[in-house]
């Protein structure tokens, strides 16, 4: 008898002053997915039953923006929480198993 499963929300958060930014992320399965000039702040949420998958998301800031922050929140839990404030910022957060 299998015991039920809990699907697991993973949410991808993207935040900093009005602007644009360049997101990269990981679906559930692994598949890459571009976004280009998404409006901040931005997130999504993959709600998954697999046993185990990668968290990642990368965001790159336009000439406008001038700190970026992602989060990865599994089951409204931060797992991972990184902030840029450099001109163009970059960040991203990575979650290895999720």
């Amino acid at each position: 008898l299998t015991e039920p499963f809990n699907p697991k929300h993973i949410t991808y958060e993207v935040t900093g002053p009005a602007g644009h930014v360049d997101l990269d992320y990981l679906d559930e399965n692994g598949q890459p997915h571009r976004i280009d000039a998404a409006t901040l702040p931005w997130s999504f949420t993959i709600v998954t039953t697999l046993p185990s998958m990668s968290a990642n998301i990368v965001a790159q800031g336009d000439s406008d923006v001038d700190k970026l922050r992602c989060r990865v929140v599994v089951d409204g839990q931060v797992r991972d929480d990184r902030s840029s404030d450099e001109f163009q910022p970059f960040v991203y957060c990575l979650v290895k198993s999720v």
